[in-house]
């Protein structure tokens, strides 16, 4: 874990890939517990004394293969705001993600607009199946949708994504994701029939140079994080590299 910024509201971090964001596991290391750690060394160094366990907000999650930017909260004022930004909409998320092949234009979505820039936003409705998988399920009745899950926990998924660069039959995409669903990016590409690289739970192929991607990652980074200061209201913005090398023949 690397700290990216910290004052005396807010912590971001950088959190590896196989890591997971909070586990109930309470043997596993996550980025919870690794901040709580982290505020009691600090509090040890500066000499202050701690009447109990550090106060941690946790804001907002990234899957446990994902690489990326993490804000999390050190007191309920600062998270409470922050939670609002997360709910109004307004934290700015942004991903890099490698694909196999590209994405399937010609799939349905229940909106689907193409700006000049080349940013395409789509609108799609979004389930969390009986086997813990999501699936876009835009266009599906609701007797199918019964035997994929419960039909009253259908979703509305809505993202932007951009095709940067293009080879060997592998895609580097700019998402940015503008609802928080389940699994939202995962399984919007495997339905545009692009599965992020190493994403074998939503039909990508094993990885034939392991040295390539970490163990237990997929090819999918959340890069840049914007947002507001939850007390004096300045704008922020982070960023970060990619660190897996499966990403270095497609920097920019």
């Amino acid at each position: 874990m690397e700290i990216i910024y910290e004052d005396d509201n807010i912590i971001v971090c950088h959190k590896p890939a196989g890591i997971a964001t909070q586990s109930a596991d309470l043997r596993s290391k996550d980025m919870v517990s690794l901040v709580k750690t982290h505020l009691v060394r600090q509090a040890r160094k500066n000499k202050v004394r701690l009447t109990g366990e550090p106060y941690v907000g946790l804001i907002h999650r990234l899957d446990q293969p994902v690489e990326g930017i993490l804000v999390m909260a050190k007191d309920k004022e600062s998270a409470a705001n922050l939670s609002k930004q997360v709910t109004d909409n307004k934290i700015e998320k942004y991903y890099y993600a490698l694909v196999q092949g590209t994405p399937d234009e010609t799939k349905d979505h229940i909106s689907k607009k193409i700006s000049e820039d080349g940013n395409i936003y789509i609108e799609d409705e979004i389930i969390k199946k009986t086997d813990g998988n999501a699936q876009i399920v835009t266009g599906i009745n609701t007797d199918d949708l019964k035997t994929l899950g419960n039909p009253e926990d259908k979703k509305v998924s809505k993202l932007e994504y951009k095709l940067i660069s293009s080879k060997n039959d592998t895609s580097l995409i700019e998402v940015h994701l503008i609802t928080g669903r389940f699994h939202q990016i995962r399984a919007t590409m495997s339905y545009l029939r692009c599965p992020i690289v190493g994403d074998t739970r939503y039909g990508a192929k094993e990885i034939s140079d392991k040295e390539m991607l970490s163990d237990k990652a997929i090819a999918l980074c959340s890069y840049k994080l914007t947002f507001k200061h939850p007390v004096t209201g300045k704008a922020l913005t982070f960023k970060i590299d990619p660190s897996e090398p499966m990403f270095n023949g497609f920097k920019e």
